[in-house]
This record gives C-alpha cells, structure tokens and sequence, in this order.
C-alpha cells in the first residue's frame, strides 16, 4: 500500500475503567495522538429491533503497524478527527508482514 492512500486522520482512544465500588466499571475515554488512516465503507444495513429501526455502517479502518497500534483491541473505539464520527472497533487484524493493521468499525451502534 502507497502511503498516499492513508488519507484520513483517526484518533484511537480507550477506557480508563475506575472500579465504582459496586461491581461497575466506569471512567473517561483516554485519547492517543491521530494517525493516518485509510477509511473504507462496506455495505451498510438496517435491522428491526422493538420496533424500532437502526442502521448500521460497517468500514475498514487501515493504519500503519506500530508498537503503540498492536495494543489496540475491540475494547478501544477511534474517531474521524475531520468529521468528529464515533467508530466501535469490532475486529482488529493486523497483516501478515506486519506492516498495516485492519480494523472491522461499525459507526451506529453502541459501545
């Protein structure tokens, strides 16, 4: 891959989880530096729940393979820093030569 492809600029944060004292685990999203990416949709969809419609929007999300980007897991979520839109990583595979990492993100859906 051309490094001209990575075009967007992604925003990896994770949870900073504080124990409330009631079994409940809490605490704010904690931000590393933005990193360029390459931002591909997938076919999106829309699921019936309670009567209630949702829609879903599926994308890959390729950044460069790194030692602070092998850390990321589906416990993370990053952010498009030009439109400020919220993905949920739901996969993370990094390529065989390690030299890119692949990330299945849903925008739509909760944490």
């Amino acid at each position: 891959m051309q490094a001209g492809k990575l075009r967007e600029r992604f925003a990896f944060s994770r949870r900073n989880e504080v124990d409330d004292g009631l079994g409940n685990k809490q605490g704010e999203w904690i931000e590393a530096e933005p990193v360029a990416a390459q931002l591909t949709w997938l076919r999106g969809g829309e699921t019936v729940m309670a009567d209630r419609l949702s829609g879903r929007s599926p994308a890959i999300v390729k950044i460069r393979y790194s030692i602070a980007a092998s850390q990321i897991t589906t416990d993370w979520r990053c952010r498009d820093t030009r439109s400020e839109e919220v993905f949920n990583i739901r996969q993370v595979m990094p390529s065989v030569k390690r030299d890119f990492i692949e990330m299945l993100c849903e925008v739509g859906v909760a944490a």
